[in-house]
């Protein structure tokens, strides 16, 4: 399976250890990766950001959507909002049809052939996990078409020239970053997306982690850029962490392996999100230094 990572900015350590826990479970995996400095890594292709103008155009455009808004002068958000037209660059350059893209503070724990045989994707959609009702986040996503990254830009593109009518009749007051951006173009095309599974209610195999069980492992960063390491912490607005919180499922990593219990089962998760960015405490079975 291909695999496409993004990261804008100085390269931070934490994205070795995404990269080699794909290498380690999938010995299948081609890894491309589009970033704005350069990354030298027998392992990976690299893609720079900065080798194509349409991405750096794409960039002022969004800036200057999104003038005088709480994302202007957030780098962060600015700059995930720019990941799909990466993606999208990516798929076009080197003429890929299927692929799976997550954050760069993901472990994975699955192959996507071990995935692929014990859960069903819906092949017409993008398969992505959800984080609450009004976001959807890359934890994991599978895209089985090249032409749905496109029509996923191509939704972007009409929520930025019609910013104020989406953020008055969209946002539900919440602020305009990827994750919303994500749920409104699913609302405006309701055939975009499939859910990931994350809560054990619908008898999966296996299922998926947005970010609540990273979370509660590990803790959170907050809007500062600093970390707090609470173990057991939980947003209850998010699916996972409600469920958490409410104690109608529990969650261990035991053996190097993410599980979540409920009535008497034992279901595995794909991956884990880890926020705090200490993925090296997580890390998978067998885990091997590919670079």
């Amino acid at each position: 399976m291909i695999y496409i990572l993004y990261y804008f900015g100085k390269i931070p350590s934490h994205v070795t250890y995404c990269i080699n826990s794909i290498l380690t479970v999938d010995q299948d995996a081609v890894i491309y990766f589009c970033t704005s400095e350069a990354y030298d890594n027998q392992n990976v292709i690299n893609v720079n950001f900065n080798d194509y103008p349409a991405l750096i155009d794409k960039k002022v455009q969004i800036k200057s959507y999104l003038k005088d808004s709480p994302l202007e002068e957030n780098q962060l958000w600015l700059t995930s909002l720019i990941r799909t037209y990466a993606v999208k660059t990516i798929v076009e350059e080197f003429n890929i049809e299927e692929f799976v893209h997550f954050d760069t503070d993901v472990l994975l724990f699955k192959s996507f052939s071990d995935i692929e045989n014990n859960y069903e994707f819906d092949k017409g959609k993008i398969n992505i996990t959800f984080l609450d009702k009004d976001h959807l986040v890359f934890g994991y996503s599978y895209f089985p078409k090249k032409d749905l990254i496109i029509k996923l830009c191509n939704l972007f593109d009409q929520v930025f020239k019609n910013y104020e009518f989406y953020k008055n009749n969209y946002s539900n007051g919440g602020v305009f970053n990827e994750m919303r951006m994500m749920k409104i173009a699913s609302e405006i095309d309701p055939n975009l997306v499939s859910e990931l599974e994350c809560l054990p209610y619908n008898n999966k195999n296996l299922l998926f982690d947005p970010a609540g069980y990273g979370q509660y492992l590990d803790g959170s960063h907050n809007k500062n850029g600093n970390y707090f390491f609470k173990r057991r912490w939980v947003s209850v607005e998010s699916y996972v962490g409600r469920e958490i919180k409410s104690k109608r499922i529990k969650f261990k990593f035991d053996n190097r392996t993410p599980r979540v219990l409920f009535d008497q089962k034992s279901i595995e998760l794909c991956n884990l999100h880890i926020h705090s960015k200490r993925l090296s405490k997580f890390l998978p079975n067998n885990y091997s230094l590919n670079i």
